[in-house]
């Protein structure tokens, strides 16, 4: 290994200090999750730019979150790089953590404070991508930390819409519960009594309302509104 590291550290390039070479070794590094190569190469390059990006615009970290590989997110996240930075869909590591089901490496991003409500060119965001993949333990993850759960992309969909749409009944189901559990900490007081006292299959439906229904209300969150029928 010292051969190679040594090899690419002879060339010079304007985005990596120690060569080409030694760039697609440590994206590729990253993407394996070889955490001594990682080290070796920050070693040899002293100015090694840790938020440099590949032709897609994928980052390290993104390449370490996207295959689930949490030692070597964190060995990144402690040198620096950069939580938020986005490639060219605009999506984040947290993104990409969320649409390939890596809930441990999202959690670890969440724990780093890494922004779970990062928008993509579409308007999607990390719960979107993990409703669409059926990824419940990575809903349950951006549940607990405080994602949007109520936000739409730039087409109105939600992501509890996105997982009725592709079948994946737990998240849709997961997620209305979590509307549920937000909306009745946004009404007031004499809703919320009045809300406990209705029948199940109501309360399911009022979660469906908080969804359907926007207004620009409640800090940008649906309020109350008449019951819309889901399809």
């Amino acid at each position: 290994m010292q051969a190679w590291l040594a090899m690419g550290a002879a060339m010079s390039d304007d985005g990596w200090g120690c060569g080409q070479r030694s760039a697609g070794r440590w994206f590729r590094a990253a993407e394996e999750g070889d955490l001594d190569a990682l080290r070796q190469l920050i070693d040899l390059c002293k100015d090694t730019n840790l938020d440099l990006k590949d032709p897609r615009g994928l980052t390290a970290l993104m390449l370490a979150a996207a295959n689930g590989h949490t030692l070597g997110a964190q060995f990144l996240i402690d040198r620096g790089a950069n939580l938020d930075a986005t490639d060219l869909r605009g999506w984040t590591a947290a993104t990409h953590a969320a649409f390939n089901g890596q809930d441990r490496c999202l959690r670890l991003l969440a724990e780093c404070g890494a922004d779970l409500d990062a928008r993509d060119f579409l308007g999607t965001t990390a719960a979107m991508r993990a409703a669409l993949g059926g990824h419940e333990a990575c809903l349950r993850v951006l549940a607990d930390h405080g994602a949007d759960l109520l936000a739409v992309d730039n087409f109105g969909m939600a992501a509890v819409m996105h997982a009725q749409r592709k079948g994946h009944l737990r998240c849709s189901s997961l997620l209305e519960e979590k509307v549920c559990s937000t909306y009745r900490r946004l009404m007031p007081r004499s809703q919320r009594k009045a809300f406990r006292r209705t029948e199940p299959p109501q309360h399911a439906q009022h979660c469906r309302d908080v969804i359907w229904r926007q207004s620009d209300g409640m800090n940008s969150h649906p309020r109350w509104a008449p019951s819309a029928q889901v399809n």
